[in-house]
């Protein structure tokens, strides 16, 4: 659990979109990232988040032209969840438990968390 990676794919109007995210939580500082690919090719990336799932961990524009923006959102209390917003539409979405509605619907444990690893 403290040391982990996870692949999300979906496709889009013949455009193929992977999303990969990895975390270590071994020692301090925590360490953690992610990429977006869209026909393999890197889009976005970022760095250690606590994700907020209002707030897009990654928004990129003009991506090709089929994809004029598209927005990555996480979620999850104990595993990542994922939102895939391509144009305006969400693509893809991970179905959320009642622990990860209830760390959504809890801002300070959102607060408590940031402030644990030092974000």
């Amino acid at each position: 659990m403290l040391n982990k990676s996870y692949e999300w794919n979906t496709e889009y109007e013949s455009h193929h979109i992977k999303v990969t995210c990895w975390y270590d939580l071994r020692e301090e500082p925590f360490k953690g990232g992610g990429k977006v690919l869209v026909d393999n090719e890197i889009v976005g990336s970022w760095g250690l988040v606590i994700p907020e799932a209002k707030k897009p961990i990654v928004s990129i524009t003009r991506v090709n032209d089929k994809i004029r923006f598209l927005n990555i959102y996480a979620a999850g209390a104990f595993k990542p969840k994922l939102s895939v917003e391509v144009n305006g539409t969400f693509i893809y979405q991970d179905k959320l438990n009642m622990f990860d509605r209830y760390f959504l619907k809890n801002p300070k444990v959102v607060k408590k968390m940031k402030k644990w690893t030092g974000m």
